[in-house]
This record gives C-alpha cells, sequence and structure tokens, in this order.
C-alpha cells in the first residue's frame, strides 16, 4: 500500500466538511469520516481506481455521500489535493489541463478567495 498525504487545502476543506456534518449530527460526521479513509484506503491499495480528470489528477466518488477525492498518483506516494462535492471537485479540474501538483494547490488556494 503506497504512503499517502492530504496537500494543506485538502486536509482543510476535508476538516471543514467534518465540521458542517457534525453540526447535523456526531454519526453522520463518523460515517463521512469512515466512507473518506475507506476510500484512500482503496486508492492507496489500487491508485488506478479513479477516473482520470487530467493526465495525473484522478478522481474517486465517495459511496455514501456525493463527495470526491481528487488525488494524484505520485512514484511513492498518493497526493490528495481536494475532498469536496463531487460536482465541485469536477468543476475544479476543469478549469485548467496543467498537472503540476504545485499548480493544483495554487489552484485550490485561488479557488477558496
Amino acid at each position: 500500500m503506497k504512503a499517502y498525504r492530504y496537500l494543506q487545502e485538502a486536509d482543510q476543506e476535508f476538516q471543514e466538511h467534518i465540521g458542517y456534518f457534525a453540526g447535523i449530527s456526531r454519526t453522520v460526521a463518523i460515517k463521512f469520516v469512515d466512507d473518506v479513509e475507506a476510500a484512500v484506503n482503496e486508492i492507496r491499495q489500487y491508485p488506478q481506481i479513479g477516473a482520470r480528470l487530467t493526465r495525473a489528477v484522478r478522481k474517486r466518488v465517495l459511496t455514501g455521500f456525493k463527495y470526491s477525492i481528487l488525488y494524484v498518483d505520485m512514484a511513492n506516494e498518493i497526493v490528495i489535493v481536494a475532498v469536496d462535492t463531487a460536482q465541485t471537485a469536477t468543476w475544479l479540474l476543469a478549469q485548467t489541463p496543467h498537472t503540476s501538483e504545485t499548480f493544483i494547490a495554487s489552484l485550490l488556494c485561488s479557488h477558496r478567495a
């Protein structure tokens, strides 16, 4: 299984989503975290499982929520670049054909502004 890490922006939005679901119900928040963790583990085990959005970025839709994980399969690790609604995640990548992790990180920052 490959190592993984979240870009700072992806981790921040993941935490925001957890907070949102916790405001609805602690049980829902736990289910959301479990769903994300299960998807991340599946991605780590089978990096090609996600649908290809660009040459480098793939998208894995969560099973129990209308959210997606956008990630890059690097040589030694999986880099999670976004955890967001399926619609927003798709829009984000449709804005540019670039595949650089640095560019994606800067795009996420500007998208939040």
